[in-house]
């Protein structure tokens, strides 16, 4: 995906997840570590967001990055009957911070598959 950020669409978008949601300037600036100020900006096309920004408010709203963004896209979350597959870099970064080596990130999976399977 490119990772450029509409600032006229992503505004009129996020603008409109905030009033259809329970979500507020407030409550939302508080669960992406960001001041009120900075979300109105953001609803007002004052100000772009970084992509991870985005990423954390799409993951919010459950809709997806691209379309937040202002790409001509589904606005549902990729993923088949409204289940999102979660990318390993994904994975990588809510785990770890983004910072593990592959390997590591394959022991964690198996481990999962196992506590998964074990009351099989």
């Amino acid at each position: 995906m490119n990772k450029t950020v509409d600032l006229a669409v992503f505004a009129k978008r996020l603008s409109s997840l905030i009033e259809t949601t329970d979500e507020t300037t407030y409550t939302l600036a508080e669960k992406l570590g960001l001041t009120p100020a900075t979300i109105s900006r953001y609803t007002n096309g004052i100000m772009k967001p970084k992509v991870p920004t985005v990423v954390s408010m799409a993951q919010i709203f459950n809709v997806n990055e691209a379309w937040l963004m202002g790409y001509d896209v589904e606005k549902k979350r990729p993923g088949e009957n409204g289940v999102r597959t979660v990318t390993d870099k994904e994975l990588k970064f809510a785990l770890f911070g983004g910072e593990v080596t592959d390997d590591k990130l394959n022991e964690v999976k198996k481990f999962a598959e196992f506590i998964k399977n074990k009351d099989k």
